[in-house]
């Protein structure tokens, strides 16, 4: 079997963090499990992994946009000169091998987030929405990088975006496995005891928990 040096990419990453952060953690321990050299690219880590090879991305900035633009171009420099066999990166970095979709796609997120015509077109101008735009058509369109989406929704989403520049070869849905330590039947007790506090035992009860 051929082992490879490969680059994980994503601004912070831990196993306690937010989804993204946490999908990078297991990227990072599982490519370890199957021998690989990794090395993880972030500004932030938690220290969750001592075989993993760290290489911090440091800066000082203020407000989203230039904490991207920064990450971006000391990201970018760092690949230019470092040789690695895959780069795989959850955050929108240039260049890559392979580019997961862990945030939701910007495209998308601006057209549901201003309902009216005009308020999109004013949100597009602003420096932050068009960075991250430019940013998201920089990786999409190139067709040398392998774009992998979390559902069948977010690939339908690049179709209906960056249709003219992405076609559906170049693009996978992987889905987010799931982790069978923390979730299985017996986390189901805590929950059955908690819905008889709150008088639920017969409703079919949903929680939704997310930042977007």
């Amino acid at each position: 079997e051929k082992y490879m040096r490969i680059a994980v990419i994503r601004r912070e990453c831990g196993p306690s963090w937010g989804g993204a952060e946490r999908d990078c953690a297991q990227v990072v321990k599982t490519l370890i499990e199957f021998g690989h050299q990794v090395t993880l690219i972030a500004r932030k880590q938690e220290n969750f992994c001592k075989e993993v090879n760290f290489i911090p991305i440091k800066y000082k900035a203020r407000g989203s946009v230039l904490k991207n633009y920064l990450f971006f171009l000391k990201v970018g420099h760092l690949l230019k000169k470092t040789k690695f066999d895959i780069v795989y990166s959850l955050s929108r970095v240039h260049p890559v091998d392979v580019f997961r979709v862990e945030d939701p796609l910007h495209a998308a997120w601006i057209e549901t987030r201003y309902q009216s015509r005009l308020a999109r077109g004013l949100a597009k101008m602003s420096l932050r929405h068009r960075l991250l735009l430019s940013l998201e058509r920089k990786l999409i369109c190139d067709p040398q990088v392998r774009i992998v989406c979390m559902s069948k929704l977010v690939a339908s989403q690049i179709g209906k975006y960056y249709g003219p520049c992405r076609s559906s070869e170049g693009l996978s849905v992987i889905y987010n496995g799931v982790d069978l330590q923390q979730f299985n039947p017996q986390v189901r007790k805590p929950g059955k005891r908690l819905r008889e506090r709150l008088a639920l035992e017969d409703k079919t009860t949903l929680l939704f928990v997310g930042a977007d």
